[in-house]
């Protein structure tokens, strides 16, 4: 199970990303899973190392604009550190074209937010 304060870090984050219009999703891959659960969860495609956030949007910031197809964003508390795998998801999905960001703190995520779509916080008060 994922650290209670990543997963509050987690919470406010989708209650933000849910605020917007933005197309996202957070794979439920984490948390420690032994025996006939594991071997389930990859026997039907779950891959360690997936970023918490991923968000399917083109970035509309002009300077991102058409570098990135999307945004991943992986959630870190205190000083955890990218896993192996985690950093083979980074080096995958920037060969493809998206942007990956590792963010630990909500202004972290809220600037990377306002970098790369800059009118989807526009309307949120925090």
């Amino acid at each position: 199970m994922a650290d209670l304060k990543e997963l509050r870090l987690q919470k406010q984050v989708a209650k933000i990303l849910d605020m917007t219009k933005l197309d996202w999703f957070h794979p439920s891959n984490e948390g420690k899973r032994t025996g006939w659960g594991q071997a389930n969860l990859k026997l039907t495609g779950v891959k360690s190392g997936v970023p918490d956030i991923l968000i399917f949007n083109s970035p509309t910031g002009a300077r991102f604009v058409p570098f990135s197809k999307g945004l991943a964003i992986e959630l870190k508390i205190g000083n955890n550190k990218l896993r192996d795998s985690q950093k083979a998801w980074r080096i995958k999905l920037e060969s493809c074209g998206w942007a990956f960001y590792v963010c630990y703190t909500i202004e972290e995520v809220i600037n990377v937010l306002e970098k790369f779509y800059p009118d989807c916080l526009k309307h949120i008060k925090f």
